[in-house]
């Protein structure tokens, strides 16, 4: 191998490696949105994050596609939390910390998968319209 087709295929390589590191950025940054979004009771926001063909499992369903996730974060969130109101509400407290992401991007970059934990506290506070209540989960 000459030294600049030893060069060129070193250049290819780490090109490689630094489009592989940012899709992790990117992956990375897509769920820390995810949670800041679901902290602020941004419902509309959080939907719109997910491709028409994205599904969520959640609590044993399968909310399938935009329609099926629109579903669980619009009709029933939104509807329970937040009295159908886009965005925080008075007294209404939420952190999902995005913890323990493990990322791996496939080779041809075509695909990833991920990994994580997030844990949930919850709480409407005594002064706020409603049950007062608090939760936490993992």
């Amino acid at each position: 191998m000459t030294d600049i087709a030893a060069l060129t295929a070193r250049i290819d390589k780490l090109e490689h490696e630094l489009a592989v590191q940012q899709d992790i950025h990117q992956i990375r940054r897509l769920q820390y949105t995810y949670g800041y979004f679901i902290d602020k009771s941004q419902y509309n926001e959080v939907v719109d994050l997910f491709s028409d063909q994205g599904d969520v499992w959640f609590l044993g369903g399968i909310y399938k596609g935009k329609a099926g996730v629109r579903r669980l974060y619009i009709e029933r969130f939104q509807t329970q939390f937040t009295q159908g109101h886009n965005g925080p509400r008075y007294g209404w407290l939420l952190e999902h910390p995005q913890l323990q992401m493990v990322i791996d991007v496939a080779p041809d970059r075509k695909t990833a998968n991920v990994r994580g934990r997030s844990t949930m506290q919850a709480g409407l506070h005594e002064t706020a319209t409603g049950v007062p209540r608090a939760s936490r989960s993992e």
